[in-house]
């Protein structure tokens, strides 16, 4: 067991009856991922299957926080709405006790119920996947409560890819310019195979109801929910970098289109982009980075 194991029960300990609770970056956390998303060490996406109608996911997010506090920025979180816990209210109806006029919140998007078709998670929550590992054939539908082993192992491989991220943001348009430029690190792979980046759209303090076990809580603040994919809307696909095999020091080069608008709906001064670089065959995440939109 790793120390990492050793302090995420005693982290949690911090969230003991609390809805949100800000936690520190810690300063020894490996260094980068500021400044334009630069990417000096390897990193862990976690995709988060979680809704507002689903009762032990407060206790899920809780336990990815704590470790977030831990493995600072080598961890990169989104938080996807989809599924059976994720319903409206037209669709679930009010839970046993809730009041009136409560769960009005939908945190749905297209590409949120892409991604749960595409890995078949929508019906359970709160679960996770670390960077895709182990799909389609292994375990990559994990609980929470596994971060910190899985996130371990991730880490301790050679890193796999490089990208630095420059991005401009408009305030009065809206509008939105971005590119993504690096290596990869490491050779690998077939001629089947394909690599993608995707731009994911991601929003923090968005206030709701969420019920916690029997509870009903009001303005609970839900952190990284997915809100849109900037460079395939309404699907997860992204788009394509590289065909066929890899070998270390192939380049990532990608520029996004020109036009893209920041939704009316997502507050642009809690919005982040999630960028990651992926095997579409194999769907594992090779890297990813975090910036803020107005960074």
């Amino acid at each position: 067991m790793s120390i990492k194991n050793l302090i995420i029960p005693a982290a949690l300990a911090l969230f003991a009856g609390c809805d949100y609770v800000e936690v520190p970056t810690p300063a020894n956390n490996g260094g980068g991922g500021g400044g334009g998303g630069n990417s000096s060490h390897r990193k862990v996406l976690v995709e988060e299957v979680t809704g507002h109608f689903c009762p032990t996911c407060p206790a899920g997010a809780a336990t990815l926080e704590a470790a977030k506090a831990i493995y600072g920025d080598s961890m990169i979180l989104v938080a996807i709405h989809t599924g059976y816990f994720a319903q409206n209210v037209a669709q679930f109806g009010l839970p046993p006790g809730a009041p009136q006029g409560s769960y009005t919140e939908d945190f749905n998007t297209p590409e949120g119920n892409d991604w749960g078709n595409v890995f078949s998670m929508g019906a359970s929550a709160p679960r996770c996947m670390y960077n895709r590992t182990g799909f389609p054939t292994g375990i990559h539908d994990m609980h929470p409560n596994d971060c910190a082993t899985v996130l371990d192992t991730i880490l301790n491989r050679p890193q796999s890819a490089d990208f630095e991220i420059t991005h401009s943001y408009n305030t009065a348009t809206r509008g939105l310019n971005f590119a993504a430029n690096g290596n990869f690190l490491t050779s690998g792979g077939t001629s089947a195979d394909n690599y993608s980046i995707v731009i994911l759209l991601t929003e923090d303090s968005l206030l709701g109801w969420q019920k916690d076990g029997s509870n009903h809580i009001q303005n609970y603040v839900f952190n990284h929910v997915l809100r849109a994919c900037v460079n395939t809307p309404g699907n997860i696909a992204g788009n394509t970098i590289h065909t066929g095999a890899i070998v270390a020091g192939d380049t990532i080069n990608y520029t996004l289109p020109p036009g893209y608008t920041l939704p009316a709906i997502v507050n642009e001064n809690h919005a982040d982009l999630i960028v990651f670089v992926y095997n579409t065959i194999t769907k594992e995440v090779l890297q990813v980075e975090k910036v803020a939109v107005k960074e």
